[in-house]
């Protein structure tokens, strides 16, 4: 791959989980561009990396999507050095006043939104909606910014189109490097049919790598893998729907060598804890979206 930037990683996982979330910074000559600065209690962590590489460069934040994991330090760091944030034009009046997100953050998360902290609102002017397949040009690099709902409404990807790369947010699973497995990142209220489409439209791409901030960088081709697993998932759960019976995490273990493999490196101590509330969360995410499509085409 013949990159005309540099790309570096920095760890902006919350302290019970190192590692778990990157934020990655591409740097180029004048500027440096970041995609999800990662969330608000980390701060300090991305600036030690962000001022080692872009001290003295002119910076841009591009948000996946507006989660707290992945978007809570960015109104701070925008205002901290004047740079703008382009993101979906779904997520953009919670960037500029974030409480209802924070709320929602709260409900679903509960302490898990606590280790990873409050976003504050940022200034409107500083704030930017992308429009699906928009260029944005610095210097001699082309990215493209992609739209991509399911994992959320307000989600999109950053392809580099001459280096193949994606930066994929959390459209594409969670990539754990530790054992070479995806697995889906799927919590309520996941829509399984435009997470699917998007898949699709990033595979159109023929990525050669692919970056998901949950939190390595893996080849393209991984991606056809996890179609497949997601169409695996939506199958299993409906299986036991059709029962009457919801499945449960252990059965779900017993379904997808992927997870059973994630679980046992967490009994292993090789990962973290955390991976397990959010394989949970991600059924449950499969589980209330059979059931509303379900009711969907009940109510035909």
């Amino acid at each position: 791959m013949n990159l005309r930037y540099q790309l570096v990683a920095i760890d902006v996982g919350p302290k019970i989980c190192p590692n778990f979330i990157k934020s990655y910074i591409v740097i180029l000559q004048r500027h440096c561009i970041v995609v999800d600065p990662g969330p608000m209690n980390s701060l300090e962590k991305f600036v030690v990396g962000y001022e080692q590489y872009c001290k003295d460069k002119k910076g841009c934040i591009i948000l996946t999507h507006i989660h707290i994991d992945h978007a809570g330090s960015a109104s701070t760091i925008a205002s901290r050095y004047n740079m703008p944030i382009y993101v979906h034009p779904l997520g953009v009046k919670h960037i500029i006043n974030p409480s209802k997100l924070w709320s929602a953050s709260l409900k679903s998360l509960g302490e898990l939104a606590l280790e990873y902290g409050e976003p504050r609102p940022c200034r409107q002017e500083l704030v930017i909606s992308t429009s699906d397949y928009e260029v944005i040009e610095l210097e001699n690099l082309r990215v493209r910014v992609i739209h991509t709902p399911g994992h959320a409404p307000h989600h999109q990807v950053i392809f580099f189109e001459n280096e193949g790369m994606v930066l994929t947010g959390d459209a594409c699973g969670i990539y754990i490097p530790e054992v070479d497995r995806i697995i889906p990142t799927t919590p309520p209220p996941f829509r399984y049919r435009e997470y699917l489409d998007s898949l699709l439209k990033i595979s159109k791409l023929n990525p050669r790598s692919i970056a998901p901030t949950h939190y390595g960088i893996t080849n393209g081709y991984r991606i056809s893998e996890h179609i497949e697993q997601v169409k695996r998932w939506f199958e299993f759960v409906n299986t036991y729907l059709d029962k009457g019976e919801e499945p449960t995490l252990s059965d779900l273990i017993r379904h997808d060598d992927s997870v059973a493999e994630v679980v046992r490196a967490i009994g292993e101590g090789i990962v973290c804890e955390i991976l397990r509330r959010t394989i949970a969360s991600s059924l449950r995410g499969f589980i209330e979206e059979a059931k509303r499509l379900r009711e969907m085409a009940g109510r035909r």
